[in-house]
């Protein structure tokens, strides 16, 4: 499986959550506009105090800024991560297999299609990630996502992307 394949499988495996993640994006945006439209230009914050104007403002940002996050980060949740080597493919798979090892995941008892293996990590804190890795002669092919479904996929954007580095960082140093 290559690049294209493992791309166009989470394409299709994930469609429901990026339209479900462009909802919200919107609902958010549409939102923090509404309220900033609301308290600055009309008169319905003369009644509020002090407090609750500022409260009401920070809130409205922070929904502005979640909306137009997601807009930005959507398109790169089935971003598929490419380590080019020429080892093999049973050399790549064993490679898989020491990370998954050594960065602790849980791994499905099945491969999903042709060379997809599916991982999970276990942090409480951080949020749950689903991995998917596909191998063929030429490299190694991955992608992260978040794991929560009460959550956006975007959210957890950053913790997302510490562990695709470590990741990367890892797969090109064991060569």
């Amino acid at each position: 499986m290559n690049v294209l394949e493992l791309k166009k499988y989470l394409d299709k495996e994930y469609l429901f959550y990026k339209i479900l993640d462009y909802f919200l994006a919107t609902f958010f945006l549409i939102g923090g506009l509404f309220f900033i439209y609301k308290l600055l230009l009309t008169d319905w914050s003369n009644n509020l105090s002090v407090g609750l104007f500022i409260a009401t403002l920070i809130f409205s940002i922070y929904c502005i800024y979640f909306g137009a996050a997601g807009f930005f980060r959507i398109p790169y949740v089935t971003e598929v991560h490419v380590i080019i080597n020429n080892s093999g493919r049973e050399n790549n798979e064993k490679r898989i297999r020491d990370l998954s090892t050594k960065f602790n995941f849980f791994i499905y008892p099945y491969e999903i299609n042709d060379n997809i293996i599916k991982f999970d990590t276990k942090k409480i804190l951080m949020g749950n990630k689903e991995l998917f890795f596909s191998y063929d002669d030429k490299g190694i092919y991955f992608n992260v996502q978040h794991k929560n479904f009460r959550d956006p996929k975007y959210g957890y954007y950053y913790t997302t992307r510490k562990l695709i580095k470590k990741i990367k960082l890892e797969l090109t140093d064991s060569r």
